[in-house]
């Protein structure tokens, strides 16, 4: 970890310290630039084949399943909402850090279509940038929405002579900003249902399904059930305009449901019930209106638009009822806060960690254990950036320090380009590795009447950016700078 006069922190052995304690930052750092990391996804039809190619590297995908997987872009003009809406999340950010600081620029890198993580570390690295925030657009521990982004972060510095630090923003699960956004999007949503019958409405929470092999190793579930437990308790204490409550002092009926389930993998089965059968549900209770709330999404993707909008509600209307979904936070304002609030923890002594009232559990960690969110792939874990080193920890007034992979970035950065290329080279070779086979998980929907594949999870390919909104992996911030 890095002080805030920028020089490595003196480490000492502590023995007997407390592990959890030392996956928090407590030092008052110096960083340059922020950068937005989210999954990417095609803008017209010539780009969903080379998006799938890039998903599904690596997965022994027969052609046909994978044409199945593409008609479900072909319903949408191949054009997911998920990178304008990251646009519109980034634009909002830097507004928020021009206006209100901290002064960052703002850097955007996806994991499977442009502009692509490598290419923007790439750019990084040529700004000069030595120290970024990350924040991923996905709030909940899982292998896909935690672990797989520190493994592709790990991946895109690969090669670079001075890769910048990185430290990824806790999830902000259980923060206030995003509770208080969630909560009023489904005010907004209830407020569509007719007065006198809004008080009955119950709220299905709705997050993507998890193979349970894989929920078993990650807080996904947990975390879920505290977010949607803590905007339900929100609502039921009334607020803007009376919509939030239930009416008559009771308390508004709310559970937690999955979609998009795309495949079976073994005899456990996914993470259930799945949105349609809670809906049948709802109306075998009697229910005549609903509120169906993405709290699983930051954003809209194909799964809120297509598998929500379209199917779900299709379901909804076959058994009779009044299906209302609500928005997702997207830029609502104290969503936007509560980045730059992660951003203010991050470079604080001691920080004060904001969470989401008394139901609240305790504030997700900076730095990830070393089993945090593991994929269920037998053998060892793939390198990963952002986690808690193994062993005594170098502490400082009872800070961590973050593992640095490859090689110390910073550590080595006075040596020549020879010995640091071949140190780094000589501690990757030691990394260990995945299987070459084994069962992993493929987060996409699949195709009508098809099923996705097991395999392992791919990686985003190292391939020229495109210009997204006139810049090309990054997004001009504070300073001008980009």
């Amino acid at each position: 970890m890095t002080g805030a006069a920028g020089g490595d922190r003196a480490a000492e052995e502590a023995p007997g310290s407390d592990p959890a304690a030392e996956r928090f930052d407590d030092g008052a750092n110096r960083y340059d630039a922020l950068l937005v990391v989210s999954f990417g996804g095609p803008e017209g039809m010539d780009d969903v084949m080379p998006f799938l190619d890039n998903v599904l590297r690596g997965l022994a995908l027969p052609d046909p399943a994978k044409r199945r997987i593409a008609k479900r872009y072909e319903q949408v003009g191949g054009v997911s909402p998920i990178n304008a809406h990251t646009r519109e999340l980034i634009g909002a950010v830097s507004e928020g850090l021009e206006r209100g600081g901290p002064a960052l620029p703002v850097y955007w890198g996806n994991r499977n279509w442009h502009p692509l993580l490598p290419d923007t570390l790439r750019r990084m690295e040529a700004d000069g940038v030595g120290r970024a925030l990350v924040f991923v657009t996905s709030l909940f521990g899982s292998y896909n929405g935690c672990r797989k982004y520190r493994e592709d972060l790990y991946e895109a510095v690969q090669g670079l002579d001075r890769p910048p630090h990185v430290d990824r923003l806790r999830h902000g699960y259980n923060h206030p900003g995003f509770i208080e956004a969630c909560a009023d999007r489904v005010r907004d949503a209830l407020a569509r249902i007719p007065e006198a019958r809004r008080g009955a409405a119950p709220i299905l929470f709705t997050a993507h399904s998890l193979p349970r092999r894989v929920a078993r190793r990650a807080p996904y579930e947990r975390q879920l059930r505290e977010a949607a437990g803590l905007v339900a308790g929100v609502l039921d204490g009334g607020g803007r305009g009376g919509a939030g409550g239930a009416g008559g002092g009771k308390r508004r009926r709310w559970r937690l449901a999955y979609q998009s389930r795309n495949a079976s993998y073994g005899p456990e089965g996914w993470l259930e019930p799945d949105v349609g059968d809670a809906l049948a549900e709802e109306r075998e209770r009697g229910a005549r209106d609903v509120v169906v709330a993405p709290i699983g999404f930051v954003c809209d993707h194909l799964e809120v638009t297509l598998d929500l909008d379209v199917r779900a509600k299709q379901r909804a209307e076959e058994t009779g009822l009044n299906m209302v979904r609500a928005a997702t936070v997207g830029t609502h304002p104290a969503f936007v806060d509560m980045i730059r609030d992660l951003i203010r923890e991050r470079m604080a002594a001691h920080p004060a960690r904001a969470v989401a009232g008394a139901g609240a559990g305790a504030p997700s960690h900076d730095f990830c254990p070393p089993d945090c969110c593991l994929s269920g792939r037998p053998g060892p874990p793939k390198p990963a950036l952002g986690a808690a080193e193994a062993g005594p920890r170098g502490r400082s007034g009872g800070a961590s320090r973050p593992h640095r992979l490859p090689g110390g970035f910073r550590r080595f950065s006075r040596f020549p380009r020879l010995l640091r290329s071949l140190l780094n080279a000589r501690r990757s070779s030691a990394a260990p590795t995945a299987p070459a086979a084994g069962p992993a998980v493929l987060l996409l929907p699949s195709g009508p009447g098809g099923a996705a594949p097991a395999g392992a999870p791919p990686s985003s390919p190292d391939a020229p950016a495109t210009r997204a909104g006139g810049v090309s992996g990054s997004v001009r911030g504070p300073g001008g700078r980009r």
